[in-house]
């Protein structure tokens, strides 16, 4: 089967090879048609050799090593006209189909994007440490999804633009941060979260009932977003599971979050 024309999905990620080698396998489980997969990375000397493994492991992957972020991303976007942007903390725990969400997108003009973390379960906000209810101002797009007003929802439904698993038009994304310089995830993001009055014009968000992934924030890798909440638990820490990576062969089974419910986008989780 040919891969999804002019749609791509680009992750990112940093010193994290064996969450990332679960982001991966359960992006090709649930993903139920081919697509082009690219990773962006970034890691430290001592992650080298275990991003070298990640990379042999998965040969239909692209991975990138970051040079300029900003044109390592502008590149990969290139020509397509969709993106799904994913991190190496998010888990896929339900299938979904990238050629339906394109009609949508392309159907629907009042449609910012789709996002596959958001759902009924999703009532709790990690981020804040917050119950959010479920936005009342929707309609039933069709039997498994929703699409509602971002604008007039609160915590993470309105909370658009984001990089964990979400799919976009390649031409917003472009359209928004062409006029910044940025050099890693959480720059950009914030850049996205800054131009929201450029996206009045599409008020609307679409989700399944059920939500399709959802990001595991065992541990930080990154010292730019330093108030951004994480677990620190010792067992989880980049370092610790760099040795269970490298020098114990360990991977995560990808199977074992087949039909996995969180109870936000967020939820910190037991590796076995």
């Amino acid at each position: 089967m040919e891969k999804l024309k002019d749609f791509v999905a680009v992750g990112f990620s940093k010193n994290r090879p064996l969450q990332c080698d679960l982001t991966l396998k359960t992006l090709f489980l649930q993903c139920k048609e081919p697509v082009g997969v690219n990773i962006v990375y970034k890691c430290d000397k001592e992650y080298e050799n275990s991003y070298n493994t990640l990379i042999g492991e998965h040969p239909e992957v692209n991975f990138v090593k970051q040079g300029s972020f900003k044109d390592d991303l502008v590149s990969l976007l290139g020509s397509n006209k969709h993106v799904l942007f994913f991190v190496d903390d998010c888990i896929f725990t339900h299938s979904f189909y990238p050629s339906i969400h394109v009609g949508q997108l392309e159907k629907y003009q009042t449609i910012l994007g789709v996002s596959l973390r958001l759902g009924r379960n999703t009532s709790y906000c990690y981020p804040v440490d917050k119950e959010q209810k479920f936005p009342t101002d929707c309609f039933r797009l069709s039997e498994e999804q929703i699409l509602f007003n971002w604008m007039k929802s609160e915590l993470d439904f309105a909370y658009p633009l984001e990089l964990s698993s979400s799919i976009y038009r390649a031409k917003d994304i472009l359209q928004l941060i062409s006029p910044f310089n940025f050099g890693n995830p959480n720059d950009l993001e914030a850049i996205l979260s800054g131009m929201l009055t450029y996206c009045l014009v599409r008020p609307h968000l679409v989700c399944y009932d059920t939500s399709r992934a959802f990001c595991s924030p065992m541990n930080k890798v990154q010292s730019v977003a330093l108030s951004n909440r994480a677990g620190n638990a010792h067992t989880y820490s980049p370092q610790n599971l760099l040795i269970l990576y490298e020098k114990w062969g360990c991977r995560l089974n990808p199977a074992s979050w087949d039909g996995f419910v969180s109870n936000g986008c967020h939820q910190e989780v037991e590796f076995v």
